[in-house]
């Protein structure tokens, strides 16, 4: 008799859910309440059986214990937690067919209750004091929302403009922090295609390269794979072995002669003159380190920026007497 009164009010229970359900299709889908009921007796049957056996396992007491809010569309409940439509229903895409949205929502829900039994667990395996995230996610959470809060502002209000007399100076005050970890190298260099066209003109005017250097400028801007003819570029030992086909030797070999030496690999030729250098542990040039000393500036600006902002709101809130420190 007890078990057929259960069962009594659990088929109940599953007709109420399975009506809550039409409506939520008919809202999402648009078509009539019996295709809908059809439609998820015919191909809604794992979460149908899922349903059932909570039920069968949790008994009438569980279904009491958790109140139901009469204004939304219960979908799935497992303890104390309720899942309801409009949870997820900006999850299921607009114009997705019937079945489509029948097996999407089947799936977040069986989804849902497989989270919420594994949470159930872990609150009966774990320690206490490593459940205890709360204080962690919302550190996290107002760390986040600072951080956002900075980069907002630096965006905005940071000037970003560094002149020549702000670069050299700081190279001079830090002088120290800018010694060579490498030998450096001020280079004149091209790189063509071994198919490029008046080779033998290139060969010729990079015998002297101060002297043609107008003709080699426009000639790499047309041919050139890549070159540099300033006086400003400096190149590190590591990147110019990387960039180049070359062995020490020929690095010692073109800092004793200064003269152009052409390499070549299977793709192209290389034409490289060294005009100065600076050894490990001398003080780099600041042409090498010009782009480093810009971003520790805007950096150093960058802190003083949040640091005044942040006073800015304490002091502002000192005025309005928004705290007390007691």
């Amino acid at each position: 008799m007890i078990l057929k009164c259960y069962l009594i009010s659990t088929w109940s229970k599953l007709t109420v859910s399975l009506s809550q359900l039409d409506i939520a299709f008919q809202k999402q889908l648009d078509f009539s309440r019996v295709t809908v009921i059809n439609d998820f007796t015919n191909q809604g049957k794992p979460i149908f059986a899922l349903c059932f056996v909570l039920l069968m396992l949790t008994g009438c007491k569980f279904f009491n214990s958790t109140e139901i809010d009469e204004n939304r569309i219960a979908l799935a409940r497992s303890g104390e937690k309720v899942l309801y439509h409009d949870q997820v229903v900006g999850i299921i895409k607009e114009g997705s067919s019937k079945k489509d949205s029948l097996d999407k929502l089947q799936t977040i829900t069986r989804n849902w209750i497989k989270k919420q039994l594994i949470l159930e667990k872990v609150a009966l395996y774990l320690p206490e004091e490593k459940q205890t995230i709360e204080k962690q996610v919302q550190d996290y959470r107002e760390s986040l929302l600072t951080a956002l809060y900075e980069e907002e502002l630096v965006r905005q209000k940071l000037d970003t403009l560094v002149t020549n007399e702000e670069l050299s100076a700081f190279y001079e005050v830090n002088r120290s922090n800018f010694l060579l970890r490498y030998p450096a190298y001020q280079i004149y260099y091209i790189i063509v295609a071994q198919e490029a066209p008046k080779l033998d003109s290139l060969r010729f005017w990079v015998t002297n390269i101060e002297q043609h250097k107008e003709k080699l400028s426009a000639y790499c801007y047309t041919f050139a794979e890549d070159f540099s003819l300033k006086d400003s570029i400096w190149i590190e030992n590591q990147l110019l072995l990387s960039k180049f086909p070359l062995e020490n030797e020929i690095i010692q070999r073109l800092r004793r002669t200064k003269q152009t030496e052409e390499l070549a690999d299977s793709d192209y030729f290389y034409y490289l003159k060294v005009n100065d250098w600076k050894d490990q542990g001398e003080l780099a040039p600041i042409e090498l380190v010009k782009n480093d000393i810009k971003k520790l500036i805007l950096n150093k600006r960058k802190l003083k920026l949040i640091e005044q902002a942040h006073d800015q709101i304490y002091q502002e809130a000192i005025k309005k007497g928004k705290f007390e420190i007691y």
